[in-house]
């Protein structure tokens, strides 16, 4: 089987490292499996048994330089699968499918929601060139329930963790060594918030909780912040105004946020939209116990009470979980617990592949003529 997959640049960011991330794994199971892309620095994330072909970076001014590139790509390659990160380049595979009169199934996978164009008109646009979706919950499969793309033409497949080997790198970690590179006692508890430094990921809301809960309970809690991001200096102030009550830590942008996960005792997730929030899954594999914001995209990861704490989205509500939780050790070891196993059950890498090369090789059984 010979898979190309299509992203827009190899830069930071989620649908990227999803491409990266499959395309590698795909090559392990001994698929061949091409990469085409604007060049940057995910570029060595991708394994030598991945073939990188670059292409332009996408924008309006250079479209027309990449469908040229993704026919030429297309053609020389003659792939059994195409498999897109983003609608404009499906689109743009798709016409380059039919021009050179090949049968060849073009897959999108979808990791946001429409934003740009509305849904309906999106779909009908889609439904022209791209063969099957692929979305990422049932709640992103809605947007595609629509009169031009059937039942079989959805699938929802979540993007995976490798539960193996984040356990194995958990186990590499010396957590008293982080602590102490941190200065941070082993007596006081660290609770931990990963993402980018922008309002929708509501970090005002962790630092006004964490203060809140160590007024609570009457004891100095750790606030590790990993990320970076516009409202650094801003939050910066809020955390030295809180600075009574709690240590914080600005962490910057890390590559390995599981040595911070690892010496945590509570993850707190105030986001006010997400996709599919990796970290999360990230999180329940380190073991740590989650408080999320009330939000779809959260509660199809987190079931309230068994698996983690869905808070109503204000800092009292978050406060109040995290005491629960540094106060009820039983309870944070059974949440974690129940996350683990989920993540494993519906998560893990090799259900993830599978599932996606299932796909793949129903779809090479009835491939569109052109």
């Amino acid at each position: 089987m010979k898979i190309l997959m299509l992203t827009e640049v190899l830069k930071l960011g989620g649908g990227e490292t999803v491409a990266i991330n499959l395309a590698n794994a795909l090559a392990d199971r001994g698929i061949r499996v091409w990469c085409a892309a604007a060049d940057g620095p995910l570029r060595n994330r991708l394994s030598d048994s991945v073939c990188f072909l670059p292409i332009p970076e996408y924008s309006l001014v250079a479209i027309r330089d990449v469908a040229v590139a993704l026919r030429r790509v297309i053609d020389d390659v003659r792939p059994d699968i195409v498999h897109s990160h983003g609608s404009t380049l499906s689109l743009l595979a798709g016409r380059a499918i039919r021009s050179i009169r090949a049968t060849i199934p073009n897959i999108l996978t979808r990791h946001n929601p429409f934003s740009r164009l509305p849904p309906l008109f999106a779909c009908m646009l889609l439904s022209r060139y791209c063969d099957h979706v692929i979305v990422l919950s049932p709640l992103a499969r809605q947007q595609f329930q629509n009169p031009f793309f059937s039942e079989h033409q959805i699938s929802v497949i979540p993007n995976f963790i490798d539960v193996d080997a984040i356990t194995s790198h958990l186990a590499s970690l010396d957590r008293l060594s982080i602590r102490a590179s941190l200065s941070i006692p082993d007596t006081k508890p660290i609770i931990t918030i990963v993402g980018r430094l922008i309002p929708g990921k509501r970090c005002n809301i962790f630092i006004n909780a964490v203060a809140l809960a160590a007024q609570q309970l009457k004891q100095r809690l750790c606030g590790l912040i990993v990320g970076d991001g516009p409202l650094r200096q801003e939050l910066e102030q809020q955390a030295q105004r809180q600075s009574g009550w709690a240590d914080f830590h600005f962490l910057g942008y890390q590559s390995d946020v599981f040595q911070f996960l690892a010496i945590s005792e509570a993850f707190l997730f105030p986001t006010a939209s997400e996709v599919l929030p990796l970290v999360l899954l990230e999180a329940a594999v380190a073991g740590v116990p989650v408080v999320c914001s009330d939000i779809p995209q959260n509660r199809n990861i987190v079931e309230h009470q068994r698996t983690g704490i869905i808070a109503a989205g204000n800092e009292k509500d978050f406060s109040d979980a995290v005491v629960r939780l540094l106060t009820n050790k039983t309870f944070a070891k059974e949440l974690a617990h129940n996350a683990r196993k989920q993540v494993q059950q519906r998560f893990d890498k090799k259900v993830v592949l599978d599932a996606t090369i299932a796909l793949y090789q129903r779809l090479l059984g009835g491939k569109r003529k052109p």
